[in-house]
């Protein structure tokens, strides 16, 4: 991991020799708010068929809404750290530059989340995020 410190005034971080981003701006292993301002994190977890499909649904939303395409990948126009990275909140970046949700989904009945995995926005989610078992709640009540 590398170290990133903040300078005698607080204004901008000091990073050691690291990786860049494309273009040659200095890329953190983790995110520095500004001074005063706080980072939030949004966890998804969607549980049981419904969830699951209205989890996946959401994650569409949150792609188209933030640019992000169904591989994970942002498109070269858009600038990272410029401006809005309001889609930090939803997603994690990993190191090869792909936004992975920070989302658990998990089903007792692997049908839906097989959907998941054939779906649009398979290569999205990585297969550690989606849990399922061999049995169905079906009739548990009865």
């Amino acid at each position: 991991m590398k170290v990133s410190r903040i300078s005698q005034q607080g204004s901008r971080p000091q990073h050691e020799a690291g990786p860049t981003y494309r273009g040659g701006r200095r890329r953190a292993d983790f995110h520095i708010a500004p001074m005063g301002a706080t980072i939030y994190y949004s966890i998804s977890f969607h549980v049981g068929q419904a969830g699951v499909q209205i989890g996946n649904a959401c994650w569409e939303l949150y792609c188209l809404e933030h640019s992000i395409q169904p591989d994970g990948q942002m498109p070269s126009d858009k600038t990272i750290g410029g401006g809005d990275d309001t889609f930090n909140t939803f997603f994690s970046e990993t190191g090869v530059a792909k936004h992975v949700p920070r989302a658990l989904s998990v089903d007792l009945e692997p049908t839906v989340i097989n959907e998941v995995h054939t779906g649009t926005y398979f290569q999205l989610l990585h297969p550690e995020q989606l849990i399922t078992d061999k049995e169905d709640a079906a009739n548990n009540c009865a």
